[in-house]
């Protein structure tokens, strides 16, 4: 329904402002350029429907690359120590 539409001897028709709402949230949607194509896609997309290319956010990968630094370098650590009190015995 738009604007055009509106009756105001209708009790249950859209009001103007519940139309002109409507119409400002079709104009909200953010599109980012796909890395792969360079087409735009909603950019909550992972994927971009016209080339398939992944959407990956920098900062997650980076935390996510992060992640596993701090227990292998402790696990390494504990390796040694074992391996070096088993060889003073």
């Amino acid at each position: 329904m738009s604007r055009d539409d509106y009756d105001p001897d209708d009790p249950d028709a859209p009001q103007p402002m519940d139309l002109a709402a409507d119409d400002a949230a079709e104009d909200d949607d953010e599109t980012i350029a796909c890395p792969g194509c360079g087409r735009r896609i909603h950019e909550q997309a992972a994927l971009c429907p016209h080339c398939g290319e992944w959407i990956l956010d920098d900062s997650t990968a980076r935390r996510r690359g992060r992640g596993w630094f701090w227990p292998l370098a402790v696990g390494i650590l504990i390796a040694l120590i074992l391996v070096y009190w088993s060889g003073l015995r």
